[in-house]
């Protein structure tokens, strides 16, 4: 295969995922794709994208120098402060849970 037939395939859309979802995942998903103006497939593409960049990122290491490793163990150190509106927002069950 010459190389630019190669490369071309990389960027076409010619495999197929399937999966098996719950009729409540599938409602879910299909209303948050048409919030978003995107059908189904485009959202699940756009979103496993975005998770699997998170997911590959979280492996990225980085480098400080003394100073800025200090300053940042200072903040991880530091004692966390009272946020009551994050609390409430803690307590209350996540939309995907409503759907149950």
């Amino acid at each position: 295969m010459a190389v630019r037939e190669k490369a071309k395939s990389l960027y076409t859309k010619s495999r197929t995922i399937q999966m098996r979802a719950k009729e409540t995942e599938r409602l879910l998903i299909d209303r948050a794709a048409e919030i978003v103006g995107k059908n189904r497939s485009e959202f699940i593409i756009e979103s496993s994208l975005n998770e699997a960049k998170k997911v590959l990122l979280d492996q990225t290491s980085f480098q400080l120098n003394e100073s800025a490793w200090r300053s940042l163990l200072e903040i991880l150190d530091a004692p966390t402060k009272k946020n009551r509106k994050l609390e409430g927002l803690m307590k209350q069950a996540a939309p995907w849970e409503l759907e149950k």
